[in-house]
């Protein structure tokens, strides 16, 4: 079974003609997988905050790093593609956030990610929704039900898995509060050592919601207008994946791809069917990529292609704090 780390490092390195499949859905699929868990309204979880725990220690090359001309002043053309509305106030020993998505294809979610150092494989996962969402089956297909939990910070709360029993063999642990009025926080735990309801409440009640960009290690000058972006996603390796879509068109899309070079990997080209515009190269010791398809094919053409966008793709070296929280510039 793959983790999350490995379909990040896979699909990242693979530039096949479908922009669909990328870092932000595999990302979501890797994390239903390790749940075994289907739920009934189908939300896509979207993801949050490079808050102050994990991702400032993320170091990007220095000397060989493009620096490009203009960053600063240039006037950018799109809004922060990820915005941070909740990161962990506390964590247990040994684990750090290292996985933010955005992902907006149906109703609006966003998730942080905190794995252990140890083992990536495991995690504890945070996702805030503008709505409550549904509850996901147990084992054997048994229905999902809220029990009624004591109150996180005097606002209403539930389980949906208590530590020890009823499908914490699926999932050790699952709980939901209304942090505001009609506004929904999800934690579930997927770590197999012991898991208590104290640790659950800890990491509930020190939970911090506020809107914060987050900031990418890259920059694009020149961005063709007419696009809305629909993924977002930054991973601590560092990794960027992003999703837009035209926003008069009605198929296809554009895909942004950032990523260390994956140990054995290649660059497929798109066979003969495929009738998009894509480019993949080298960039201050990352792999940039950029796949249009569809409608997105003539707002890239303007623009100079795919390969256009990738001469006027800038990696930003260092730590957060000298990335671009507007990369689309």
């Amino acid at each position: 079974m793959n983790t999350i780390k490995d379909e990040l490092e896979r699909i990242a390195g693979t530039a096949g003609p479908a922009p669909r499949v990328d870092i932000a859905a595999a990302a979501v699929r890797g994390r239903r997988i390790r749940r075994i868990r289907r739920t009934r309204t189908g939300t896509a979880v979207g993801a949050v905050l490079a808050g102050a725990v994990g991702v400032g220690a993320v170091v990007l090359p220095g000397p060989d790093t493009e620096r490009g001309a203009g960053i600063a002043s240039a006037a950018p053309s799109y809004a922060e593609p990820l915005v941070a509305q909740a990161t962990f106030g506390w964590l247990p020993d040994g684990y750090r956030e290292s996985l933010w998505i955005r992902d907006d294809q149906g109703a609006r979610t966003f998730s942080v990610l905190a794995t252990r150092v140890d083992s990536p494989t495991v995690g504890i996962e945070l996702s805030v929704h503008r709505a409550e969402p549904g509850i996901g089956r147990l084992p054997g297909g048994r229905e999902g039900r809220r029990t009624p939990a004591a109150p996180v910070n005097g606002r209403p709360a539930y389980w949906t898995v208590k530590p020890g029993e009823r499908g914490s063999e699926q999932v050790p642990a699952e709980f939901r509060w209304e942090f505001r009025p009609g506004r929904w926080a999800v934690l579930a735990i997927t770590d197999r050592r012991p898991v208590t309801s104290g640790m659950v409440y800890r990491i509930a009640s020190a939970t911090r919601f506020a809107d914060r960009p987050v900031e990418f290690p890259l920059h694009i000058r020149g961005f063709p207008a007419g696009f809305t972006v629909k993924r977002a996603v930054l991973s601590e390796k560092p990794s960027v994946s992003m999703y837009l879509i035209p926003k008069s068109g009605k198929q296809g899309g554009l895909s942004i791809t950032l990523h260390r070079p994956v140990r054995g990997g290649t660059f497929v080209p798109p066979d003969g069917a495929f009738k998009g515009d894509t480019h993949q190269g080298a960039k201050g010791g990352f792999l940039v990529g950029f796949t249009a398809t569809g409608d997105a094919v003539p707002l890239v053409k303007a623009k100079g292609g795919a390969r256009g966008l990738f001469d006027r793709t800038t990696v930003l070296p260092g730590t957060p704090g000298r990335w671009a929280a507007r990369p689309l510039g």
